[in-house]
């Protein structure tokens, strides 16, 4: 068994995005912060052949900050928790880049969508 994680949509392939003007471009500091993470498919789900997406909501605050991610479509508990722990992982590491290098993660305040699916390759 093994598994696909579809996307995290912007978390996975997120670079730094700084607001430029077309004379600044090759003065701005780069930011090396470059994450990857891919969840592990949990047994329970595979012994079930259970596929499918959790959808997680994750808070952006008027500081492009995030935080507090929740479940919003569930697929089955064990996968929620692996979902969740993810997304906790890229949060932190994310907000330490932000801190860090002033990387933008250039999304509106508010709530976020991810999706992390889990699939069975049989």
């Amino acid at each position: 068994m093994n598994f696909i994680c579809a996307s995290f949509l912007l978390l996975i392939s997120y670079k730094a995005k700084l607001p430029i003007t077309s004379n600044e471009t090759d003065t701005l500091p780069q930011c090396s912060c470059s994450y990857s993470y891919k969840p592990i498919y949990p047994n329970s789900a595979a012994e079930k052949h259970i596929s499918g997406n959790v959808i997680i909501g994750i808070t952006v605050d008027s500081l492009h900050y995030l935080s507090n991610p929740t479940i919003i479509k569930s697929l089955e508990d064990d996968c929620d928790k692996e979902a969740l722990r993810i997304c906790n992982l890229i949060i932190h590491q994310l907000n330490d880049c932000q801190k860090r290098c002033g990387a933008n993660n250039n999304l509106s305040p508010g709530i976020t969508k991810q999706i992390i699916s889990f699939n069975s390759d049989e």
